[in-house]
């Protein structure tokens, strides 16, 4: 019963981690800095996520999530 268990849970394991790796993370980063979400998803596919992170990382913010930051901040004080 354990020689069935223990390769399924391996392979589950596996593919979780791929899918946190390859649609979560870069949906979710991109979305933090304003970017499109499907856009960094397809590039990650297409370069290692490594690469893919340290890109989303030096572009950084969109234009129009750091006007709506400047705008928020003005509301406030």
């Amino acid at each position: 019963m354990t020689e069935i268990i223990l390769p399924i849970l391996v392979i589950l394991i596996a593919l979780l981690a791929v899918i946190w790796l390859y649609i979560l993370l870069p949906y979710n980063m991109a979305k933090k800095r304003g970017r499109s979400a499907l856009g960094w998803i397809i590039l990650f596919w297409l370069i290692t996520p490594i690469w893919g992170i340290i890109f989303l990382l030096i572009v950084g913010n969109s234009e129009k999530k750091i006007r709506k930051e400047i705008i928020k901040e003005l509301r406030h004080n």
